[in-house]
């Protein structure tokens, strides 16, 4: 299991539900659309543990045909009560996806400093 911390800063807004929710991350680097459509267990793991929301980092999914496999998990976990947080930050581009140029990237960069 993961654990993430998030550090807030100070904020006098309205209440945010995110400020104070308990989230379950699905620890798993290589996320795809087949392994969201088998993710019942996950969300009722989640759901026993007392979480509020569920984190997914969808790293291997085809944006342009496999979308709808998000849709039906953040359906999946608000029938049950679980907000879907999705990070995509790099998930589906060349950072941490199946387009990954890092190593290509990593290697220019040290071959210029030395």
């Amino acid at each position: 299991m993961t654990t993430t911390t998030l550090v807030h800063r100070p904020y006098d807004g309205p209440e945010e539900w995110w400020r104070h929710a308990l989230v379950y991350e699905i620890p798993s680097p290589s996320l795809g659309a087949a392994e969201l459509d088998r993710t019942d267990l996950i969300i009722e793991h989640a759901l026993y543990l007392g979480m509020d929301a569920v984190l997914i980092r969808p790293s291997l999914l085809d944006i342009d045909t496999e979308m709808d496999s998000i849709r039906r998990f953040i359906d999946k976990a608000g029938q049950q009560g679980l907000r879907t947080i999705v990070r995509i930050s790099g998930a589906l581009g060349p950072i941490t996806g199946p387009l990954r140029q890092a190593d290509h990237w990593l290697r220019h960069r040290s071959r210029r400093r030395c």
